[in-house]
């Protein structure tokens, strides 16, 4: 999924305030919630995740140009999966042709990566891979289908254009 909007016309603070109430559901209770959102330059720089302090989302993406990374799914090895919206998803883990089987790496967070292009945001389906001591560094990865997972966060995106503008 890609989506440009004008800046205007999409809600980023509500759309920063529904991820950021995500966030508290699948970060450690003492971490930050906005210590959960990724920023890089771009695709090809590593994301760096800050859980110090409480940051300016708005201001990363609309004046320091930074691209960021908003988790709509977190992968887990126990059903039912809750998404960024509510929703809810169940896979057997043991069933590697599914569809759902994406859901079961612990290792890949699906969202949404937000960007700054003029007077419009980029907004682009993407998996965050977290790395690890004996895996490659920690990336991000734009996804042009995440299957199952493309109409619900279609519509989560959505939710945030100010209507008739589409």
């Amino acid at each position: 999924m890609k989506k440009t909007v004008e800046i205007e016309k999409f809600d980023l603070v509500r759309f920063t305030e529904k991820t950021l109430d995500y966030c508290k559901t699948i970060l450690d209770p003492e971490m930050e919630p906005t210590s959960g959102i990724g920023s890089a330059e771009d695709y090809s720089s590593i994301p760096e995740f800050s859980d110090r302090k409480e940051r300016d989302l708005r201001r990363e993406i609309l004046e320091e140009n930074l691209m960021l990374f908003f988790p709509f799914i977190m992968g887990g090895t126990e059903s039912p999966i809750v998404s960024a919206d509510g929703s809810s998803f169940s896979y057997d883990p043991d069933d590697e042709d599914s569809e759902y089987s994406i859901l079961s790496d612990p290792m890949i967070i699906y969202g949404f990566t937000i960007r700054k292009e003029d007077e419009n945001l980029v907004i682009e389906s993407a998996a965050y891979y977290p790395g690890g001591c004996t895996f490659p560094p920690p990336f991000l990865e734009y996804k042009e289908n995440l299957s199952f997972l493309e109409v619900p966060m279609k519509k989560f995106i959505d939710s945030f254009i100010k209507a008739g503008h589409y």
